[in-house]
């Protein structure tokens, strides 16, 4: 069971931020928040991801981009990367994280590709993606 759940990518500003509303939505007694290994610091959601998230019925009015902190990663119950080599750059930085770091797609054998700079379609596709392989880790939350 997990009461805490953060979100990974990289410049924090399009997967993670949508990732984490998702997850909110989808987790509702779960603390959900969202960072990045190299964070836009202070940045709001991409104009694509706040557009993308509003017709899912998710909010990213108010996202800014942070940083992600080794305490951030200690907090955590589970930490959700969207690529496995972000995986793998935690694990660097906090190596006794094994255990509650994973790549999202990892049931599924797969990363959700960086929208960023690539138009709406490619944030839709990663939205689906969230979703789709989000399910995965739903049952962790269970009675949370």
């Amino acid at each position: 069971m997990i009461t805490s759940l953060l979100v990974v990518c990289t410049g924090n500003i399009c997967r993670s931020p949508l990732g984490a509303a998702w997850f909110r939505h989808e987790m509702p007694g779960v603390k959900v928040a969202s960072a990045g290994l190299g964070a836009l610091v202070g940045q709001p959601a991409d104009p694509h991801a706040v557009a993308v998230a509003e017709v899912n019925g998710v909010d990213l009015a108010d996202h800014r981009a942070r940083q992600i902190t080794l305490e951030m990663i200690h907090d955590a119950d589970l930490v959700l990367t969207m690529e496995q080599a972000q995986r793998d750059q935690i694990l660097k930085i906090a190596p006794w994280s094994t255990g509650k770091v994973w790549r999202i797609g990892h049931h599924a054998r797969q990363d959700v590709h960086d929208p960023y700079q690539r138009g709406h379609q490619a944030f839709e596709i990663a939205y689906h993606a969230i979703s789709s392989l989000g399910r995965d880790w739903l049952p962790l939350a269970k009675d949370a």
